[in-house]
């Protein structure tokens, strides 16, 4: 199969190998159909920030189950999933309390293993989900990072009848900003840099959005005054 591997000082290469095999019953083999490019994948092309070299990157992507341990009856061949690519040990303090992403041991696929840009990838059945039927694969590499928003605003108890004002119509904020208004947001509104990130914006539900470079913090501040009661703000 084809993957792509990072080398040192940015240096990326497609290389041959050999197709993962399952050596466990929990785990499933994932023919890789889409693989996201994250922003914190940046620093480990280009300034030797990953934890080693050669790596494989990726850790938003989707596909369909390739092969099945005998462990696992709940998914088959051909069926559509996402990856959920941490790994937590399950033993700590924090994850004996449901804290897995404060785990100290954790581990991570595309990160502090070999990840999603490659044809095939083996995972743990716990480390995918299947994907609705109707859901177009290439959608399902958005799973991970829609989840930024998501946990936001599970720990603000909800955005609903709120005004939700999002900082940031990168890729996090503009699934955000979707989610906020799915979620009965009262108001969305996104404040950026670049006048077409927040074109994006409001094409994505964005109710009103500002260019904060053509803007002084006063003129900020009275703009949004109106949006100061039940107020959210996700900076992302």
């Amino acid at each position: 199969m084809k993957s792509v591997v990072n080398d040192t000082d940015g240096i990326v290469r497609v290389a041959e190998s050999v197709i993962p095999e399952i050596k466990h019953q929990d785990e499933v083999r994932v023919k890789i159909a889409s693989s996201g490019l994250c922003g914190s994948d940046l620093p480990r092309i280009f300034k030797n920030g990953a934890h080693y070299y050669p790596i494989t990157l990726g850790h938003e992507f989707s596909g369909y189950i390739d092969a099945v341990g005998s462990g696992v009856d709940d998914l088959h061949p051909d069926d559509a999933v996402a990856c959920v690519p941490l790994l937590p040990c399950f033993t700590c303090p924090e994850c004996l309390k449901g804290f897995y992403s404060q785990c100290a041991k954790y581990d991570f696929i595309g990160s502090r293993r070999d990840g999603g840009f490659a044809e095939y990838i083996v995972v743990k059945r716990k480390n995918v989900f299947a994907l609705p039927t109707d859901m177009p694969i290439e959608d399902g590499a958005f799973i991970e990072p829609i989840t930024v928003g998501l946990h936001a605003f599970h720990l603000a108890q909800g955005c609903e009848n709120k005004n939700v004002i999002i900082i940031g119509a990168g890729t996090i904020g503009l699934l955000a900003i979707q989610c906020a208004v799915a979620l009965g947001a009262k108001s969305v509104t996104a404040i950026d840099i670049s006048s077409e990130k927040l074109a994006l914006a409001k094409s994505f539900g964005a109710m009103q959005t500002f260019n904060s470079s053509e803007m002084s913090a006063p003129q900020m501040q009275s703009v949004l005054r109106e949006l100061r009661f039940n107020q959210l703000i996700l900076e992302t």
